[in-house]
């Protein structure tokens, strides 16, 4: 008889999207129970890893309890979201521990975290983005308005470079407003990003999945929101409307799936992320890319693998596999 796989689920984390983890842990974790052993494993504010009320720590290929008990894993999956978890702090703790995990690497994932980093990868590559300007909190408030005023102009957007499910985010048309903004900011994380705001824009989002040599690049969806797609009405208003295939030209959406493919071959990435674009004016930006993307009843990336006809058990199933065997 074939061995059951145990897979860690790790979920909540240090980081300000640790709520995002628990809803996509209610998703994950009754889909893989069906198939495997589970530990749920959660990350608290503290930094402490805890599975059924007691604290554990990353071990050689698994787990051990502060009694000394060793709890052997065949596989990880770090469901974090930004922060201590998406940026590359527990895929190092896995690899230290040599734990098979699903995701990006250490590299890939720290390198992704930082949304400046992308953008100039991206340009090197050819892909398009928005013109930017980094503020640093180290240089203060009144360097980074004269930055932004001088080289880009009003309206504008700020989001800090290291977070995202939009925490922190914030538009500005007058310079009292991007003080405000770059305060809120610069609160979350010290590298902040100002960017033109677009007023007339389309958000697009491409999925990227590649297990047991299938590689797919998802056609776009689209968000279907006036205004901002801030975290509110990604992850709290049931009423958000996205639509799995966006209405495209044929160049504009292969376009989305080229750009998507050079990107993730230049960092690295592997298994599963979600690739963001803006089409504003018929042209084409690249907004960000995660890692790893939602993974809640409501998150878009599940209806996109499902749409490219993989349903989601099945591609759980694909990544377990392919962890375990590499």
């Amino acid at each position: 008889m074939k061995k059951r796989v145990t897979v860690a689920l790790i979920f909540g984390g240090r980081g300000y999207e640790s709520e995002v983890s628990l809803s996509g842990r209610d998703f994950v974790l009754p889909i893989l129970e069906k198939k495997y052993n589970c530990l749920p494993i959660f990350i608290d504010k503290a930094g402490r890893w805890i599975m059924e009320n007691r604290q554990i720590f990353p071990a050689e290929r698994g787990f051990i309890t502060e009694g000394g008990e060793r709890i052997a894993a065949d596989c990880a999956i770090p469901l974090l979201h930004g922060d201590y978890g998406e940026d590359g702090s527990v895929q190092g703790a896995l690899e230290t521990a040599r734990i098979a995990y699903i995701g990006c690497d250490t590299s890939a994932s720290a390198v992704c975290r930082d949304k400046f980093f992308v953008k100039r990868i991206a340009t090197g590559l050819g892909i398009p983005t928005l013109p930017c300007t980094l503020a640093l909190r180290s240089e203060g408030v009144d360097f980074a308005v004269r930055q932004a005023e001088g080289r880009i102009g009003y309206p504008l957007f700020v989001k800090p470079a290291r977070l995202g499910s939009s925490v922190g985010v914030g538009a500005a048309d007058n310079k009292a407003e991007l003080e405000a903004a770059l305060g809120k900011a610069f609160k979350l994380c010290d590298r902040v990003i100002i960017e033109p705001r677009l007023t007339d824009k389309r958000e697009l989002e491409c999925g990227y999945f590649s297990a047991k040599g299938k590689e797919i690049f998802t056609y776009p969806a689209e968000v279907l929101i006036k205004g901002s797609y801030g975290y509110e009405e990604k992850y709290l208003k049931s009423d958000t409307r996205l639509s799995v295939r966006a209405d495209l030209d044929a160049y504009v959406a292969e376009s989305v799936r080229e750009y998507s493919r050079r990107l993730t071959r230049a960092i690295g990435v592997r298994d599963i992320s979600r690739i963001d674009y803006f089409l504003s004016g018929g042209e084409l930006y690249l907004n960000e890319i995660n890692t790893f993307p939602g993974f809640t009843s409501g998150s878009l990336y599940p209806r996109l693998i499902e749409a490219a006809g993989i349903p989601i058990g099945d591609a759980l199933d694909m990544l377990i596999e392919q962890a375990v065997d590499r």
